[in-house]
């Protein structure tokens, strides 16, 4: 009789294990280390979003234009295409948790990873920033709502970049 506790015991610490192991975890990333893991930071508007499925017709991706205004780190290009996993087609919604809004219209600064014919985020939404103007000045904004790193809801947009070890004007200015 006592083996039926016990097996139910052993089955619910293998599903908590088990239950852990599926969480995704998601790394916490500085200023300065996320400069050094990019390959591209940009700063642009978002201009087209499509949502597409992979070949095995399982996962939505969403793959967003940006029309690149500067390029604080990487080599210049005019568009660049950021790819999340994520998205909605055929009726159907896929959210990342970790991943964040991006909406046509909007001028962000991203940190990316290059690979190819697109780019993903460092950092998943720690990679991304919102430009905002205020008071005559360009500043950034977390997209939580919550303080930038540094003090307050708002970075300076040079400031960000120099954070970054990006620098606070285009990479390929003389």
């Amino acid at each position: 009789m006592r083996v039926l506790p016990l097996t139910v015991a052993v089955v619910a610490v293998a599903v908590g294990f088990w239950d852990g192991a599926l969480a995704s975890h998601i790394r916490h990333f500085s200023l300065a280390q996320l400069g050094r893991e990019a390959q591209l930071i940009v700063v642009g508007e978002l201009v087209a979003a499509d949502s597409f499925w992979d070949e095995s017709h399982e996962t939505i991706y969403t793959d967003y234009l940006l029309a690149v205004e500067r390029t604080a780190k990487g080599c210049r290009r005019d568009f660049v295409t950021v790819r999340l996993m994520g998205g909605t087609i055929d009726g159907k919604t896929l959210t990342v948790h970790g991943n964040p809004s991006l909406a046509v219209g909007e001028r962000v600064v991203l940190a990316l990873r290059d690979q190819g014919d697109f780019a993903t985020l460092v950092g998943m939404a720690q990679g991304k920033w919102t430009v905002v103007a205020r008071q005559e000045r360009l500043v950034v904004r977390r997209q939580s709502g919550g303080a930038a790193e540094g003090g307050g809801p708002d970075l300076d947009l040079d400031e960000l970049l120099r954070r970054m070890g990006a620098g606070g004007r285009d990479a390929n200015e003389d």
